[in-house]
């Protein structure tokens, strides 16, 4: 039953006119697009590629924050399921609910994944990861014994099963079963590891592993849709405040790494009851003064082109890689030493952000217009989201 007194959260125009072919995007969701991004950029350009360098003082902040960067993926996982759930739920009674999602689905990321996949083939010899790949399934690489020479192809993967499946799910639930559903997930992900970890079984990247991140983005779309502000005020303090308990309770017994017993299993459900408290907290407290770091222009922008600027920042840290024996000599520093690596990441990530803009703007905005096209604004639009006051 939906509350008597309702206010439409405000909207914020993204920054350029690039974001008029989705007239009603969340400026607050943006900017959480570009702090993952941004932190799954530098884990890719300091903390991967210079993890055995002994760097002190700033060096040594760098690698603290920059070896977490990977839990940026699970922001991403985060928000992909609240934005996918509240699609789902908000057309589940709609003609062609099933043709209208798959196919702007389809036109969301086959164009610039598969583009990008082309660039791949060129640079990377291991032809069995690409074929995985071109059939979405790299995340099982491992599995088959195959290196994961292109790591942002695995979410994609897991992303691709989550919209097999999940669409299916809603359709054929009610929000009541879709929320025993998930909550089901959530303690499904950490039973699983245990299970594996217990008896020594290798753990990599299968969906399994994901599916909780995107649960609790599922829920919290799911009570965005049922509660007032005040209650998702409290939902996100709870969620917050229990990632803190874990993560005190379990930090002196290896919650830092998944090569323990209590890392393997807990550090995960931390990290998403953590995003799931960002994403909930910003949009309770959309258009507000307390977020308007998250509407800046440059994250917005960043936000706009983060699936091409995910997907393809690999592929400018792997060109400097074959290009670096030809002019490292220019650099006056050591190869390994903090002051070279952070020359290294001031040069990469312009790059990076300019190859990820050509390709929003050659392709995918193009397909965002075909999808326009082929479907109503209102269609394409991010879901409404109504809160009580």
């Amino acid at each position: 039953m939906k509350p008597a007194s309702q206010k439409q959260l405000t909207v914020v125009r993204p920054f350029s006119d690039l974001g008029k072919v989705a007239p009603r995007r969340i400026a607050e969701l943006d900017g959480i697009r570009a702090i993952a991004v941004l932190w799954v950029l530098l884990y890719h350009f300091i903390a991967v590629p210079f993890e055995s360098s002994a760097w002190t003082g700033a060096g040594e902040v760098a690698k603290l924050i920059s070896r977490p960067g990977w839990m940026g993926v699970h922001l991403f996982f985060t928000l992909s399921g609240f934005l996918i759930t509240g699609v789902l739920l908000d057309s589940k009674n709609s003609p062609g609910y099933f043709r209208n999602f798959y196919s702007k689905r389809v036109l969301r990321i086959f164009p610039a994944y598969f583009f990008t996949l082309g660039l791949v083939a060129l640079f990377y010899p291991t032809k069995a990861y690409w074929l995985l790949s071109a059939v979405f399934l790299s995340n099982f690489a491992p599995n088959f014994g195959v290196p994961m020479d292109y790591p942002p192809f695995w979410t994609l993967a897991v992303e691709e099963h989550f919209y097999l499946a999940w669409p299916l799910l809603v359709h054929f639930t009610t929000r009541k079963q879709l929320t025993t559903l998930c909550i089901v997930g959530l303690f499904a992900g950490p039973l699983l590891r245990a299970i594996y970890f217990l008896n020594e079984w290798p753990m990599s990247f299968e969906t399994w592993f994901s599916t909780e991140s995107l649960c609790y983005g599922a829920l919290a779309a799911l009570a965005v849709r049922t509660w007032d502000r005040a209650k998702l005020t409290n939902l996100a303090l709870s969620a917050l405040g229990l990632a803190v308990l874990i993560g005190c309770i379990c930090a002196p017994v290896g919650i830092h790494t998944r090569n323990s017993f209590v890392g393997a299993v807990y550090q995960l459900p931390m990290i998403d009851l953590a995003a799931t408290a960002f994403v909930l907290t910003a949009l309770n407290n959309q258009g507000k003064p307390v977020m308007a770091w998250l509407r800046q222009p440059w994250m917005q922008f960043l936000g706009l082109i983060s699936f091409s600027l995910y997907l393809t920042h690999p592929l400018v840290g792997h060109s400097w890689n074959l290009l670096q024996p030809h002019f490292v000599g220019a650099i006056p520093l050591e190869a390994g030493s903090f002051g070279f690596a952070l020359v290294r990441l001031v040069i990469l990530t312009p790059i990076s952000i300019v190859v990820a803009n050509v390709s929003y703007r050659f392709i995918e905005l193009p397909a965002l217009r075909l999808k326009q096209r082929l479907f109503s604004a209102k269609a394409i639009a991010t879901p409404k989201l109504r809160i009580a006051k």
